[in-house]
């Protein structure tokens, strides 16, 4: 009967070890992939902006009534887009361990800019692709639309 017990413990010892080793493993792997996400989707909302920023220069060093269109990504995590002033800015959410986190990503422009991104934001983003049409108005300002 000693014995029973004794291989029984011994038995309930390995799997506790097993499960904790795995839950650590899985844990890690779980982070990873979430922090992986992440990056992939703030390096998208930079090279969105990047091109916006480009475009709208290009326009603007061209003058009025020059036009362009741009084809951007929107990532899923995008909680808000600004364009005013000479100011694009991206709000993304982040995931982390304390709960909501936030981060963004900031271009400047040289010209002024006017944007009506209601297609892509109202009120919520909607990931996908888009198709931007930037273009030199009188005023001497930028206007952005979605197609």
């Amino acid at each position: 009967m000693k014995n029973n017990a004794q291989a029984m413990l011994e038995y309930l010892a390995l799997v506790s070890f097993a499960i904790l080793l795995l839950s650590v493993i899985l844990y890690s792997l779980m982070s990873y992939m979430i922090e992986s996400t992440t990056q992939m989707n703030i390096d998208s909302a930079y090279k969105t902006v990047d091109i916006i920023k480009d475009k709208s220069d290009f326009v603007y060093v061209h003058g009025y009534p020059s036009k362009t269109e741009a084809r951007i990504t929107i990532p899923g995590n995008i909680e808000r887009i600004d364009m005013s002033g000479n100011i694009i800015r991206m709000r993304l959410s982040i995931a982390s361990h304390f709960g909501e986190s936030y981060t963004d990503i900031y271009g400047v422009t040289r010209g002024n800019l006017t944007s009506n991104l209601h297609a892509i934001c109202n009120p919520d983003c909607r990931p996908g692709d888009y198709i931007l049409v930037i273009e030199h108005i009188k005023n001497n300002r930028i206007r952005i639309s979605v197609k």
